[in-house]
C-alpha cells in the first residue's frame, strides 16, 4: 500500500451579538486548540508517506510500520481501492533487520526497470499498478511456447512461485510475467529473477503468518 493531508480552515465565530462571540471564543479555547495538536501527529503518522529524499533505511522503517498490503486482500478488492492508495508493508512475515540488506539490494536491483510494470519498491506498490498486473492476467493468452517459458520461470524464482503465498501479488506478477514474456520477449530465468526482486513477503524465515 500517498496522499497529502490538507490543511484545516480556522472555524470563524458567526455573527450574533456579544453573547455569541464570547460562546464561540469558549468553544475556540476549549475544543479545537487542544484538537491542533492530534491533527499535526496524524500529519507525521498517518498521512505520511516516504520520499526521494529519505534515506533507504528511514524508508524502511516507515514501511516496516504499515500494513495496507496483506496476503488476505484478494485481486478483486483491489477494484474497490482509489487508484492512488498504496499497499504499504509485508504481507506474510515481519520486515525486520534480517531483511534491510535484502531491501536494499531489491531497491537497487529495480531501479533498472520499467515502473510501468514493475514495482520500484515492492514494499509500497500503487493499487493503479497492481490493477494493470491483476488485468493482464485475466487478459493475456500465451502462445504454447510462451506458455512453457511462464511455466519454466516457477523454477528460477525464489519461492519457485510469483509469491509465497497465492494472495493478490501472486496474481498480480503471474499477469506482470505474462506481458513480459509476451510483449518483452522475456525468458524463464528473467522472470524468475524479476519474482524475486518482486518480493514482499518480509522475513519469513521463522515460518509465514499469513492468512490463506
Amino acid at each position: 500500500m500517498a496522499s497529502s493531508v490538507s490543511e484545516r480552515a480556522a472555524d470563524r465565530p458567526r455573527p450574533g451579538g456579544v453573547l455569541a462571540l464570547c460562546a464561540a471564543a469558549a468553544a475556540l479555547a476549549v475544543v479545537i486548540a487542544p484538537a491542533s495538536r492530534p491533527a499535526a501527529a496524524a500529519t507525521m503518522t498517518a498521512g505520511a508517506s516516504p520520499t526521494s529524499d529519505m534515506t533507504l533505511h528511514a524508508r524502511f522503517a516507515f514501511l516496516s510500520r504499515q500494513h495496507s498490503n496483506t496476503c488476505g486482500l484478494r485481486p478483486s478488492t483491489l477494484a474497490s481501492m482509489p487508484a492512488t492508495a498504496r499497499l504499504r508493508g509485508s504481507c506474510c512475515g515481519p520486515m525486520d533487520a534480517k531483511l534491510y540488506p535484502e531491501y536494499v539490494r531489491q531497491i537497487r536491483a529495480l531501479a533498472r526497470y520499467d515502473h510501468r510494470f514493475v514495482p520500484s519498491d515492492p514494499y509500497n506498490m500503487s493499487v493503479a499498478l497492481a490493477r494493470r498486473l491483476v488485468a493482464f492476467n485475466d487478459t493475456i493468452l500465451l502462445t504454447r511456447s510462451q506458455q512453457r517459458t511462464f511455466d519454466r520461470a516457477f523454477r528460477f524464482a525464489p519461492d519457485r512461485a510469483p509469491c509465497c503465498c497465492h494472495c493478490w501479488r501472486w496474481v498480480a506478477f503471474e499477469g506482470q510475467a505474462k506481458y513480459l514474456i509476451a510483449r518483452r520477449r522475456y525468458t524463464a530465468e528473467q522472470i524468475g529473477t524479476l519474482w524475486g526482486l518482486d518480493d514482499g513477503c518480509g522475513d519469513t524465515s521463522a515460518g509465514m503468518t499469513m492468512t490463506r
